[in-house]
């Protein structure tokens, strides 16, 4: 590669734009004699090998330790880009020394250790910080120091430090971080306390995830403070008390996830402020009726999730409103009544799950009202289990026909016609049958003692093996071109028994259709000179060369799942143009598994619903992080990397055997 530069001054290159180019190789060492370089760009190339002291090398698979004096040798650097890599080490302190740094971003790494309380010190420029997805630890309440440092950073927009392993109560100095923070994003941690209050100082904020801690106390009234905010996630923490009326407040909140808390009191209806596209309160203590207001958020269009509370009442007609919606849930709550004949203006619902109520009445007609079936050309799901008293016409339900009250004694009198003529015609049946079975038993016995004289003998191969002289040659009557013939001596009562006993070669083209057409012959004829059939073997026909040496991928199997978890989606901010589901699973492993992992598989349930995190979840998780290293084998890219089926069973089974092992020790202990 040449480079002209013009003027008198040479070597000083101060931005080097080299992505997107599909170089291949790795990187040379010269790049640190350009003394004056403010910006590389490697980024979505195919480099490898070990990395010289140069930077922005995101979506690559860069390995090896980052260099420890990469701040000292560059103080004029501006952007660390190193994101979706797999370096390991710590984050090299000395960047704090490049004190015109803008941007730290190491996502998608291995990255262990704290990270460095210096980061924000000198470093009054920066706008992001992106340490997502990591290792990096939090222990004790003196490694939440970084914090406290970034908020001398007046220009942050961005704070990502999710998917590691950080503990502890976050500290009060995340309220005073610059006002023009735009995104902070905590979650899939270990974090614990509450939520504090000056987190309502930080008034651009626009988005704000907390989801998958340990977060405890109320949602602080404050939050309605934060005009700005367009997602909020807290889902999946202990959060407790109500709902607060604030939250009506934010005036371009398109995302609000509460679920899986232990929330309870009513649904605030200032929510329909809002202009909500998601709303999920699902797994709480919720209580009291919907209200009609959340039905008139129109803007709601992917999903209403509001199950496995204590909500009763009824159905609002107003649930006609959301002809945006694509999945309606209010399973497992006390909802009673009638559905409302306005859903059929849901002309986007995709799934509709009202199992788990007590609704009752008849299923309004606009079910069925479209092209084909149903009132949803997209419906996919409709689930109505335990609504004991709903009934309709609707052949896809399954439902009971409505009764009319004006024609009911009619009914009734037809109803005991049927039932007596049906009761009559089934003791005929019965008699019927009865003297037919009968029947057949009699000739049946005639005929076996007719033609078999008594039953079968059992004989085991290794009897056979001794009768033969473990087919011996000596033995040997005849060979032809399907099997051969061998004589013996068995046992039988006491006496011997003469015994002719043959052995195909299902090898041999055409043996085992000549083995059913003797048996058939054996069958059907009676002659002296044919020798009786004493027993039988089942035989197992149909595997494929019978060569367990041979080795081929497995053929993939349909399988019918009748609901799934759709808690991650591949349009979801941990998912980039480089990091696929394998790649998110594999960061996990093996000490962040619980991130991964749906948090209902790792506590125990009782009666169906939440019970909180009780339980060893350790257990639970040691034997999640087991079958999942098990897959990421099982899903390398290379076929020749995958280990064998039977191995990967072997391990499964042993993974099986301890965790039941480990459950039956735990039950054995707190039954003492």
């Amino acid at each position: 590669m040449a480079c002209a530069l013009k003027g008198g001054r040479r070597g000083r290159v101060v931005e080097l734009e080299l992505g997107e180019l599909n170089l291949l190789g790795t990187v040379t060492p010269a790049l640190g004699n350009l003394t004056y370089l403010r910006r590389l760009g490697l980024s979505r190339n195919r480099f490898h090998g070990v990395l010289p002291p140069e930077l922005e090398i995101q979506q690559n698979n860069f390995s090896g330790v980052l260099p420890p004096d990469v701040g000292s040798k560059l103080p004029k650097l501006t952007d660390f880009l190193v994101s979706q890599n797999n370096f390991h080490g710590v984050l090299p302190s000395s960047l704090c020394n490049a004190s015109m740094l803008q941007e730290i971003q190491t996502n998608d790494n291995f990255l262990p250790g704290t990270i460095p309380q210096c980061l924000g010190i000198h470093l009054s420029n920066m706008s992001i910080v992106a340490l997502a997805a990591n290792q990096f630890e939090i222990t004790d309440d003196g490694d939440w120091g970084f914090m406290t440092s970034l908020t001398n950073c007046s220009n942050l927009k961005e704070l990502e430090i999710s998917a590691n392993k950080l503990h502890g109560v976050l500290p009060d100095s995340i309220g005073n971080l610059s006002t023009g923070t735009k995104s902070i994003n905590i979650a899939n941690n270990n974090i614990t306390g509450k939520i504090t209050e000056g987190k309502g100082n930080l008034i651009n904020l626009r988005e704000l995830y907390m989801e998958y801690n340990m977060i405890i106390g109320p949602i602080p009234a404050s939050l309605g403070k934060l005009k700005m905010l367009t997602e909020l996630h807290i889902l999946n923490n202990a959060l407790s008390g109500s709902i607060p009326e604030t939250l009506g407040n934010l005036t371009k909140l398109a995302t609000l996830t509460l679920g899986t808390n232990v929330i309870s009191g009513a649904i605030p209806d200032s929510l329909c402020n809002c202009p909500l596209e998601v709303l999920d309160l699902s797994y709480n203590n919720l209580s009291g009726p919907i209200p009609k207001e959340i039905f008139s958020i129109s803007s709601l269009s992917s999903f209403l999730h509001l199950s496995h509370n204590s909500l009763f009442g009824t159905l609002p007609s107003e649930v006609g409103n959301l002809k945006n919606l694509g999945d309606l849930d209010f399973s497992n709550n006390r909802i009673s009544g009638e559905i409302p004949t306005s859903i059929g203006d849901c002309q986007s619902l995709e799934y509709l799950i009202t199992s788990g109520n007590i609704l009752e009445g008849t299923i309004p007609l606009s079910l069925s009202e479209v092209p084909k079936i149903g009132v949803f050309l997209n419906l996919t799901t409709t689930l109505i289990i335990g609504n004991d008293g709903l009934c309709g016409v609707i052949p896809l339900l399954k439902l009971p026909l409505c009764s009319n009250h004006t024609s009911k004694k009619l009914h009734r009198k037809l109803d005991m016609i049927v039932s007596l003529c049906c009761a009559f015609a089934f003791v005929t049946l019965v008699f019927a049958l009865s003297l037919l079975y009968q029947k057949s038993q009699k000739t049946k016995a005639n005929l076996q003692r007719a033609v078999m004289g008594e039953q079968y003998m059992r004989v085991c191969y290794a009897e056979l093996a001794s009768a033969t002289g473990d087919f011996s040659s000596n033995n040997l009557i005849g060979a032809g071109s399907f099997g051969t013939i061998y004589k013996g001596t068995m046992r039988d009562k006491g006496r011997g028994v003469v015994v002719a006993v043959k052995i195909l070669n299902l090898m041999q083209r055409g043996a085992r259709q000549s083995f059913i057409a003797t048996c058939e012959t054996l069958r059907c004829a009676r002659h002296r000179n044919l020798v009786k059939i004493l027993t039988k073997y089942l035989i197992f026909v149909g595997f494929q060369s019978m060569d367990w040496a041979t080795k081929s991928p497995p053929m993939a199997m349909e399988f019918c799942c009748w609901r799934c978890s759709r808690e991650k989606r591949p349009t979801d901010r941990e998912f980039g143009e480089a990091i696929g589901l394998r790649k998110y699973v594999q960061n996990a492993l093996p000490d962040r598994v619980s991130t991964v992992v749906d948090q209902r598989l790792l506590t125990e349930t009782k009666d169906g619903e939440a019970a909180g995190i009780s339980g060893n979840r350790d257990m639970r998780i040691a034997g999640v992080s087991s079958i999942l290293d098990v897959g990421i084998c099982c899903s390398e890219e290379m076929p020749t990397d995958r280990p064998p089926i039977g191995e990967a069973l072997k391990k499964l089974q042993t993974i099986k055997d301890k965790f039941l092992k480990n459950l039956c020790s735990e039950g054995a202990s707190s039954s003492r």
